[in-house]
């Protein structure tokens, strides 16, 4: 089987568990802050807030509050600090990070940020002179560290600068 096949498969599954799992039923959008309801369906933080406050099914003389679930129409009860207060779904926060890492970017990763902090920054630039790619906040750290004349290429306009300490 040709690679560009098996490169494809992946690309395809990796939309398919995206769109799947991965995406609010609400704003039909990824992820942020996906909170869990007592059903285990799970939605963004800012989708359910807004859901349950147009619901608006409040009880009297209590300190919390109920809504639906938008899917299953289960009931949920929101803790004194409302929809903050509900169980984070790591497992969609991980998977999410995982599969936004698969996707091409318009621009590779700082060298730097990969190495010491294993964070997947976008590089802004790139060191001629040690051929690293650098984010915009490494850029500063290295005219710092580096002796000499300090070349670097701007990946967005594609412009070399040269320093001098």
């Amino acid at each position: 089987m040709p690679t560009s096949v098996g490169i494809s498969k992946n690309g395809l599954l990796a939309q398919q568990i995206h769109e799947e799992f991965l995406c609010c039923k609400i704003c039909l959008d990824s992820f942020t802050n996906p909170k869990s309801l007592n059903c285990l369906h799970t939605f963004c933080e800012e989708c359910i807030e807004n859901h349950a406050n147009s619901e608006s099914s409040y009880k009297k003389y209590s300190d919390y509050r109920e809504f639906t679930c938008p899917l299953c129409r289960k009931r949920t009860t929101l803790p004194l600090g409302g929809v903050r207060k509900l169980p984070d779904n790591f497992l969609v926060s991980s998977l999410t990070e995982v599969i936004d890492r698969q996707k091409p970017s318009k621009f590779p990763f700082c060298d730097i940020c990969k190495l010491v902090s294993r964070k997947h920054n976008e590089a802004s630039s790139k060191c001629l002179d040690c051929n690293k790619m650098l984010c915009k906040g490494c850029v500063d750290q290295h005219l710092n560290t580096k002796v000499g004349v300090l070349t670097i290429l701007c990946l967005q306009y594609f412009t070399v600068f040269s320093f001098f300490p």
